[in-house]
Protein backbone atom coordinates (compact mmCIF):
# COMPACT_ATOMS: atom_id res chain seq x y z
CA UNK A 1 0.00 0.00 0.00
CA UNK A 2 1.69 3.18 -0.96
CA UNK A 3 2.45 6.22 1.45
CA UNK A 4 -0.66 8.57 2.18
CA UNK A 5 0.39 11.91 0.42
CA UNK A 6 -0.73 15.68 1.53
CA UNK A 7 -1.31 18.20 -1.23
CA UNK A 8 -1.31 21.87 0.42
CA UNK A 9 -3.65 24.10 -0.81
CA UNK A 10 -2.60 27.30 -2.03
CA UNK A 11 -3.39 30.32 0.02
CA UNK A 12 -6.53 32.41 -1.59
CA UNK A 13 -7.60 36.08 -0.81
CA UNK A 14 -10.51 35.74 2.13
CA UNK A 15 -13.98 36.37 1.19
CA UNK A 16 -16.35 37.77 3.68
CA UNK A 17 -18.88 35.22 4.66
CA UNK A 18 -21.54 35.57 3.42
CA UNK A 19 -20.54 38.35 0.87
CA UNK A 20 -21.92 38.49 -2.91
CA UNK A 21 -18.60 40.28 -4.05
CA UNK A 22 -15.82 38.71 -6.16
CA UNK A 23 -12.56 39.31 -5.03
CA UNK A 24 -11.58 41.65 -7.60
CA UNK A 25 -14.29 44.23 -6.60
CA UNK A 26 -12.93 46.80 -5.03
CA UNK A 27 -14.38 48.19 -1.77
CA UNK A 28 -17.23 50.64 -1.76
CA UNK A 29 -16.23 54.32 -0.28
CA UNK A 30 -17.62 54.71 2.63
CA UNK A 31 -17.31 58.88 1.75
CA UNK A 32 -18.12 58.47 -1.49
CA UNK A 33 -15.41 60.64 -2.45
CA UNK A 34 -14.95 61.07 -6.24
CA UNK A 35 -12.01 61.37 -8.53
CA UNK A 36 -11.97 64.93 -9.81
CA UNK A 37 -12.58 65.20 -13.13
CA UNK A 38 -9.34 65.85 -15.30
CA UNK A 39 -11.45 68.22 -17.21
CA UNK A 40 -11.52 72.44 -16.42
CA UNK A 41 -14.12 73.97 -15.52
CA UNK A 42 -15.38 76.41 -18.31
CA UNK A 43 -18.14 79.22 -16.87
CA UNK A 44 -19.81 80.49 -20.14
CA UNK A 45 -19.56 84.34 -20.56
CA UNK A 46 -23.24 84.18 -21.69
CA UNK A 47 -23.91 82.64 -18.38
CA UNK A 48 -22.77 85.38 -16.26
CA UNK A 49 -24.34 88.49 -19.12
CA UNK A 50 -27.61 86.53 -18.16
CA UNK A 51 -27.12 86.62 -14.80
CA UNK A 52 -26.38 90.21 -14.50
CA UNK A 53 -29.38 90.91 -17.04
CA UNK A 54 -31.81 89.40 -15.22
CA UNK A 55 -30.46 91.19 -11.88
CA UNK A 56 -30.54 94.61 -13.88
CA UNK A 57 -26.83 94.99 -12.68
CA UNK A 58 -24.80 98.12 -14.11
CA UNK A 59 -22.12 97.78 -16.86
CA UNK A 60 -19.29 98.31 -14.42
CA UNK A 61 -20.25 95.52 -12.14
CA UNK A 62 -20.99 92.92 -14.76
CA UNK A 63 -17.60 93.78 -15.90
CA UNK A 64 -16.32 93.21 -11.91
CA UNK A 65 -18.64 89.71 -12.48
CA UNK A 66 -16.17 88.39 -15.27
CA UNK A 67 -13.61 89.44 -13.54
CA UNK A 68 -14.52 87.22 -10.70
CA UNK A 69 -15.21 84.17 -12.42
CA UNK A 70 -11.53 84.72 -13.94
CA UNK A 71 -10.29 84.86 -10.38
CA UNK A 72 -12.26 81.68 -9.48
CA UNK A 73 -10.73 79.38 -12.28
CA UNK A 74 -7.18 80.74 -11.78
CA UNK A 75 -5.77 77.82 -9.64
CA UNK A 76 -8.62 75.46 -10.58
CA UNK A 77 -9.90 74.30 -6.65
CA UNK A 78 -13.19 75.73 -7.09
CA UNK A 79 -15.67 73.28 -8.62
CA UNK A 80 -18.54 75.17 -11.63
CA UNK A 81 -21.06 74.88 -8.87
CA UNK A 82 -19.29 76.87 -5.82
CA UNK A 83 -18.44 79.28 -8.83
CA UNK A 84 -21.87 79.64 -10.65
CA UNK A 85 -23.26 79.96 -6.13
CA UNK A 86 -20.65 82.60 -5.55
CA UNK A 87 -21.55 84.47 -8.57
CA UNK A 88 -24.81 84.74 -7.84
CA UNK A 89 -24.59 86.16 -4.80
CA UNK A 90 -22.12 88.53 -5.93
CA UNK A 91 -25.01 89.69 -8.52
CA UNK A 92 -27.74 90.06 -5.99
CA UNK A 93 -25.67 92.63 -3.81
CA UNK A 94 -24.61 94.21 -7.11
CA UNK A 95 -28.62 94.48 -8.03
CA UNK A 96 -29.64 95.80 -4.35
CA UNK A 97 -26.77 98.72 -5.00
CA UNK A 98 -27.70 99.41 -8.74
CA UNK A 99 -31.63 99.68 -7.03
CA UNK A 100 -30.43 102.07 -4.61
CA UNK A 101 -28.71 104.13 -7.40
CA UNK A 102 -31.40 104.02 -9.44
CA UNK A 103 -33.86 105.50 -6.98
CA UNK A 104 -31.43 108.16 -5.88
CA UNK A 105 -31.26 109.18 -9.96
CA UNK A 106 -35.27 108.80 -10.22
CA UNK A 107 -37.03 109.95 -7.08
CA UNK A 108 -34.11 111.95 -5.41
CA UNK A 109 -33.32 110.39 -2.12
CA UNK A 110 -32.47 113.07 1.08
CA UNK A 111 -29.17 114.15 0.78
CA UNK A 112 -29.19 115.68 4.25
CA UNK A 113 -25.44 117.31 3.78
CA UNK A 114 -26.95 119.07 0.58
CA UNK A 115 -30.32 120.00 2.44
CA UNK A 116 -28.36 121.27 4.92
CA UNK A 117 -26.60 123.40 2.85
CA UNK A 118 -29.57 124.66 0.78
CA UNK A 119 -31.70 125.62 4.24
CA UNK A 120 -28.28 127.41 5.39
CA UNK A 121 -28.66 129.32 1.58
CA UNK A 122 -32.15 130.65 1.78
CA UNK A 123 -31.77 131.66 5.19
CA UNK A 124 -28.60 133.55 5.14
CA UNK A 125 -30.77 135.39 2.16
CA UNK A 126 -33.56 136.74 4.95
CA UNK A 127 -30.48 137.06 8.00
CA UNK A 128 -31.69 139.95 10.42
CA UNK A 129 -29.42 140.61 13.92
CA UNK A 130 -31.74 140.48 16.68
CA UNK A 131 -32.90 143.33 19.14
CA UNK A 132 -29.90 142.70 21.75
CA UNK A 133 -27.69 142.55 18.80
CA UNK A 134 -29.14 145.93 17.32
CA UNK A 135 -29.38 147.20 20.62
CA UNK A 136 -25.26 146.20 21.43
CA UNK A 137 -24.48 147.82 17.95
CA UNK A 138 -26.15 150.96 18.63
CA UNK A 139 -24.60 151.10 22.03
CA UNK A 140 -21.06 151.06 20.90
CA UNK A 141 -21.91 153.32 18.53
CA UNK A 142 -23.51 156.10 20.81
CA UNK A 143 -20.27 155.68 22.94
CA UNK A 144 -17.59 155.86 19.57
CA UNK A 145 -19.49 159.04 18.56
CA UNK A 146 -18.97 160.93 21.73
CA UNK A 147 -15.38 159.72 21.78
CA UNK A 148 -13.78 163.64 23.21
CA UNK A 149 -10.72 162.75 21.05
CA UNK A 150 -13.09 162.28 17.85
CA UNK A 151 -12.21 163.75 14.65
CA UNK A 152 -13.86 161.94 12.05
CA UNK A 153 -17.99 161.25 11.91
CA UNK A 154 -18.41 159.82 7.91
CA UNK A 155 -16.28 157.33 8.45
CA UNK A 156 -16.63 156.24 12.04
CA UNK A 157 -18.85 152.69 11.15
CA UNK A 158 -15.08 151.55 10.09
CA UNK A 159 -13.61 152.08 13.74
CA UNK A 160 -17.01 150.77 15.27
CA UNK A 161 -16.97 147.49 13.14
CA UNK A 162 -13.49 146.75 14.13
CA UNK A 163 -14.29 147.28 17.63
CA UNK A 164 -17.45 144.99 17.74
CA UNK A 165 -15.23 142.34 15.61
CA UNK A 166 -12.34 142.35 18.68
CA UNK A 167 -15.50 141.74 21.61
CA UNK A 168 -18.02 139.73 19.34
CA UNK A 169 -18.53 137.32 22.24
CA UNK A 170 -19.42 140.24 24.61
CA UNK A 171 -21.58 142.17 22.43
CA UNK A 172 -23.77 138.81 21.14
CA UNK A 173 -22.03 138.60 17.57
CA UNK A 174 -20.33 135.61 17.43
CA UNK A 175 -22.44 133.89 15.08
CA UNK A 176 -21.82 136.84 12.73
CA UNK A 177 -18.35 137.17 12.06
CA UNK A 178 -16.78 134.81 9.90
CA UNK A 179 -19.87 134.05 7.62
CA UNK A 180 -19.29 136.60 4.83
CA UNK A 181 -22.96 137.02 4.25
CA UNK A 182 -24.05 137.69 7.93
CA UNK A 183 -20.93 140.77 7.64
CA UNK A 184 -22.59 141.95 4.99
CA UNK A 185 -26.43 142.86 6.78
CA UNK A 186 -23.99 143.49 9.56
CA UNK A 187 -22.36 146.51 8.00
CA UNK A 188 -25.62 147.52 6.27
CA UNK A 189 -27.29 147.61 9.54
CA UNK A 190 -24.06 149.30 11.26
CA UNK A 191 -24.07 152.17 8.18
CA UNK A 192 -27.72 152.88 8.93
CA UNK A 193 -27.01 153.25 13.10
CA UNK A 194 -23.92 155.03 12.38
CA UNK A 195 -25.91 157.64 10.80
CA UNK A 196 -29.11 158.07 12.72
CA UNK A 197 -26.96 158.26 15.80
CA UNK A 198 -25.18 161.20 14.05
CA UNK A 199 -27.82 163.08 12.98
CA UNK A 200 -30.14 162.37 16.54
CA UNK A 201 -26.97 164.20 17.65
CA UNK A 202 -26.90 166.95 15.40
CA UNK A 203 -30.64 167.97 15.46
CA UNK A 204 -33.57 165.81 16.11
CA UNK A 205 -35.84 166.65 19.00
CA UNK A 206 -35.48 164.38 21.93
CA UNK A 207 -39.21 162.66 22.43
CA UNK A 208 -38.68 162.94 26.26
CA UNK A 209 -38.41 166.69 26.65
CA UNK A 210 -34.60 167.03 26.97
CA UNK A 211 -33.44 170.25 24.42
CA UNK A 212 -30.14 170.21 25.07
CA UNK A 213 -28.78 166.67 23.75
CA UNK A 214 -28.64 167.92 20.71
CA UNK A 215 -25.93 170.44 19.21
CA UNK A 216 -28.80 172.67 17.39
CA UNK A 217 -31.43 172.32 20.18
CA UNK A 218 -28.22 173.34 22.70
CA UNK A 219 -27.71 176.53 20.78
CA UNK A 220 -31.12 177.39 18.94
CA UNK A 221 -32.67 180.24 20.47
CA UNK A 222 -35.54 179.11 23.33
CA UNK A 223 -33.95 175.95 23.41
CA UNK A 224 -30.14 176.31 24.41
CA UNK A 225 -28.23 176.26 27.17
CA UNK A 226 -24.78 176.31 28.74
CA UNK A 227 -21.82 173.92 27.64
CA UNK A 228 -21.97 172.50 31.11
CA UNK A 229 -25.79 171.27 30.80
CA UNK A 230 -24.78 170.26 27.00
CA UNK A 231 -21.98 168.09 28.49
CA UNK A 232 -24.02 166.56 31.05
CA UNK A 233 -26.83 165.75 29.16
CA UNK A 234 -24.86 164.38 25.93
CA UNK A 235 -22.94 162.13 28.20
CA UNK A 236 -26.02 160.72 29.76
CA UNK A 237 -27.32 160.03 26.19
CA UNK A 238 -24.27 158.61 24.60
CA UNK A 239 -21.35 157.59 26.83
CA UNK A 240 -21.40 154.30 27.44
CA UNK A 241 -20.60 154.98 31.43
CA UNK A 242 -22.76 158.38 31.27
CA UNK A 243 -21.96 161.23 33.09
CA UNK A 244 -19.83 161.22 36.36
CA UNK A 245 -17.56 163.82 38.42
CA UNK A 246 -14.33 161.79 36.81
CA UNK A 247 -15.68 163.06 33.37
CA UNK A 248 -13.10 164.82 32.53
CA UNK A 249 -12.66 167.90 30.91
CA UNK A 250 -12.06 166.37 27.46
CA UNK A 251 -15.71 165.91 26.72
CA UNK A 252 -16.75 169.29 27.62
CA UNK A 253 -13.49 171.19 25.01
CA UNK A 254 -14.53 168.53 22.91
CA UNK A 255 -18.61 169.49 23.09
CA UNK A 256 -17.39 173.34 22.80
CA UNK A 257 -15.47 172.99 19.35
CA UNK A 258 -18.98 171.29 17.89
CA UNK A 259 -20.97 173.70 19.52
CA UNK A 260 -18.66 176.64 17.77
CA UNK A 261 -18.84 174.92 14.38
CA UNK A 262 -22.67 174.53 14.72
CA UNK A 263 -22.72 178.26 16.07
CA UNK A 264 -20.62 179.58 12.75
CA UNK A 265 -22.82 177.45 10.54
CA UNK A 266 -26.35 177.16 11.63
CA UNK A 267 -27.41 176.82 8.33
CA UNK A 268 -26.14 173.23 7.93
CA UNK A 269 -27.73 171.87 11.18
CA UNK A 270 -31.31 172.18 9.15
CA UNK A 271 -30.28 170.83 6.91
CA UNK A 272 -31.90 167.65 5.63
CA UNK A 273 -30.31 164.12 7.40
CA UNK A 274 -26.95 163.27 5.51
CA UNK A 275 -28.05 160.62 2.82
CA UNK A 276 -27.44 156.74 3.40
CA UNK A 277 -25.22 154.92 1.63
CA UNK A 278 -27.63 152.65 0.38
CA UNK A 279 -30.66 154.73 0.86
CA UNK A 280 -32.66 152.33 4.08
CA UNK A 281 -33.79 153.81 7.11
CA UNK A 282 -33.59 152.51 10.36
CA UNK A 283 -35.06 149.70 11.91
CA UNK A 284 -38.29 151.59 13.82
CA UNK A 285 -38.84 147.57 15.29
CA UNK A 286 -36.43 148.53 18.51
CA UNK A 287 -38.70 150.82 20.12
CA UNK A 288 -35.96 151.22 23.09
CA UNK A 289 -33.69 152.64 20.85
CA UNK A 290 -34.13 156.55 19.62
CA UNK A 291 -33.69 156.64 15.86
CA UNK A 292 -33.66 159.83 13.36
CA UNK A 293 -36.67 161.38 12.11
CA UNK A 294 -37.21 163.70 9.48
CA UNK A 295 -36.37 167.21 10.21
CA UNK A 296 -39.93 169.14 10.27
CA UNK A 297 -38.83 172.71 9.16
CA UNK A 298 -38.69 174.08 5.86
CA UNK A 299 -35.69 173.30 4.00
CA UNK A 300 -34.38 174.14 0.51
CA UNK A 301 -34.02 171.35 -2.03
CA UNK A 302 -31.34 172.76 -3.72
CA UNK A 303 -28.18 170.60 -3.18
CA UNK A 304 -31.00 167.54 -2.02
CA UNK A 305 -31.26 164.22 -4.00
CA UNK A 306 -34.76 162.64 -2.64
CA UNK A 307 -35.43 164.97 0.09
CA UNK A 308 -31.75 164.23 1.67
CA UNK A 309 -28.81 165.90 1.57
CA UNK A 310 -25.98 165.03 -0.62
CA UNK A 311 -23.13 162.96 0.46
CA UNK A 312 -20.64 165.50 0.90
CA UNK A 313 -22.50 168.48 1.83
CA UNK A 314 -24.01 167.38 5.19
CA UNK A 315 -22.93 168.85 8.52
CA UNK A 316 -20.80 166.17 9.55
CA UNK A 317 -18.49 165.77 6.01
CA UNK A 318 -18.08 169.45 6.61
CA UNK A 319 -17.45 168.82 10.37
CA UNK A 320 -14.91 166.22 9.57
CA UNK A 321 -13.28 168.67 6.95
CA UNK A 322 -13.34 171.82 8.96
CA UNK A 323 -11.58 169.50 11.95
CA UNK A 324 -8.95 168.10 9.35
CA UNK A 325 -8.19 171.76 8.67
CA UNK A 326 -7.15 172.10 12.29
CA UNK A 327 -5.35 169.60 12.84
CA UNK A 328 -3.10 170.75 9.66
CA UNK A 329 -2.65 173.94 10.91
CA UNK A 330 -2.65 172.94 15.47
CA UNK A 331 -1.29 169.67 14.47
CA UNK A 332 -2.54 166.55 16.03
CA UNK A 333 -1.81 167.28 19.99
CA UNK A 334 -4.96 168.70 20.92
CA UNK A 335 -3.01 169.92 24.06
CA UNK A 336 -0.63 171.94 21.84
CA UNK A 337 -0.17 175.66 22.41
CA UNK A 338 -1.94 176.77 19.20
CA UNK A 339 -4.80 174.44 20.55
CA UNK A 340 -5.08 175.64 23.61
CA UNK A 341 -5.17 179.09 22.42
CA UNK A 342 -8.21 178.38 19.95
CA UNK A 343 -10.07 176.06 22.71
CA UNK A 344 -9.67 179.04 25.03
CA UNK A 345 -11.13 181.50 22.79
CA UNK A 346 -13.98 179.08 21.64
CA UNK A 347 -14.89 178.41 25.33
CA UNK A 348 -15.06 181.91 26.17
CA UNK A 349 -17.45 182.49 23.05
CA UNK A 350 -19.35 179.96 24.22
CA UNK A 351 -19.74 181.17 27.90
CA UNK A 352 -20.58 184.63 26.79
CA UNK A 353 -23.20 183.46 24.36
CA UNK A 354 -25.32 180.94 26.70
CA UNK A 355 -24.87 182.83 29.81
CA UNK A 356 -22.64 180.14 31.71
CA UNK A 357 -21.65 181.26 35.10
CA UNK A 358 -18.30 180.31 34.33
CA UNK A 359 -17.41 183.65 31.82
CA UNK A 360 -13.66 182.79 31.21
CA UNK A 361 -12.19 179.63 30.71
CA UNK A 362 -8.31 179.49 32.32
CA UNK A 363 -6.07 178.34 29.67
CA UNK A 364 -4.33 175.66 32.39
CA UNK A 365 -7.73 173.81 32.29
CA UNK A 366 -6.84 171.64 29.29
CA UNK A 367 -5.46 168.72 29.93
CA UNK A 368 -2.39 166.78 29.23
CA UNK A 369 -1.25 165.79 25.94
CA UNK A 370 -4.29 163.99 23.74
CA UNK A 371 -4.11 163.08 19.65
CA UNK A 372 -6.71 163.23 18.02
CA UNK A 373 -8.33 160.07 16.51
CA UNK A 374 -10.32 158.99 13.40
CA UNK A 375 -10.34 157.55 9.71
CA UNK A 376 -9.13 161.12 8.06
CA UNK A 377 -6.60 162.25 10.59
CA UNK A 378 -5.09 159.24 10.71
CA UNK A 379 -4.78 159.35 6.94
CA UNK A 380 -3.31 162.44 7.36
CA UNK A 381 -0.49 161.39 9.65
CA UNK A 382 0.50 158.88 7.40
CA UNK A 383 1.10 161.42 4.48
Amino acid sequence: MPPFTFTAIAPQTPVAQGSLMSAETPPPDPFNFRTPSILPVVIEPLLIDTLAHDFKVEPMYRANMHAFVEIALSDGQLGKSDIISRLYLLAASYADISERRRLAADQGSINLKGLYQDIMTQLSGTYTLTTDQKYNIRKVTNDFVYQWNRTSFVLMHADVLKHLRENKEALGLANVFGNLSREKTLLKTLKITCSSVRNALRQDVNPNGAKSSKIRDSIAPGTSCSLAQFTFQTANKYRRGQFDEDLGLGFTLHNALLRRFGLDNFGLLKMAPESADDGNKPDESDNDLEYEQPDTCSVKRSGRQNGRTRKGEDFWSKVDAWFAELVKTKGVDLTGPLWKSYITEVINRDNAAFNSTDSRAPADSIPGPVVAQGGSIAGMMSQ
